[in-house]
């Protein structure tokens, strides 16, 4: 039987290649890594652009795999829709997914779009370089 860290390892590897194949479908760039070595992406190709509204796709890839409260499911990543309103610097998740280690996805919240709730994004945070980010549409890369 496997152990634990040789089931990450394995679901690691199959991850890598889930993303890799979704990936050439998407434009991920990647904005930022935090303190606990998780990588942010957002989806360049898929960006939408409102007046001050953007929405767009932001990738989490965890460092550590997650366990799904509901399922158990080790869980590798997520990909967030967010809202940003660039005129006031905040931001509101419109749906969220988790990914497993075989690529499936795992569907955790959605909004309607009365239900968005915006938060402004606080100074230094990840939040704040993911708006940043998505606000400076003419950033080089």
């Amino acid at each position: 039987m496997f152990r634990r860290h040789e089931l990450s390892a394995i679901a690691i590897a199959a991850l890598t290649g889930v993303l890799s194949v979704s990936a050439s479908a998407a434009d991920w760039q990647q904005i930022a890594v935090d303190d606990d070595a998780n990588r942010y992406s957002v989806d360049a190709a898929r960006i939408i652009r409102e007046g001050p509204l953007v929405k767009a796709f932001v990738r989490t890839e965890y460092a550590t795999p997650r366990e799904d409260e509901t399922s158990g499911t080790l869980i590798f990543a997520s990909v967030d829709r967010l809202q940003v309103r660039c005129d006031a610097g905040s931001f509101a998740l419109e749906s969220r997914s988790y990914i497993s280690a075989d690529g499936a996805e795992i569907p955790v919240v959605a909004s309607d779009r009365e239900a968005l709730r915006f938060r402004p994004a606080a100074e230094g945070s990840m939040s704040a370089a993911i708006v940043q980010r998505l606000c400076t549409p003419d950033r080089k890369r």
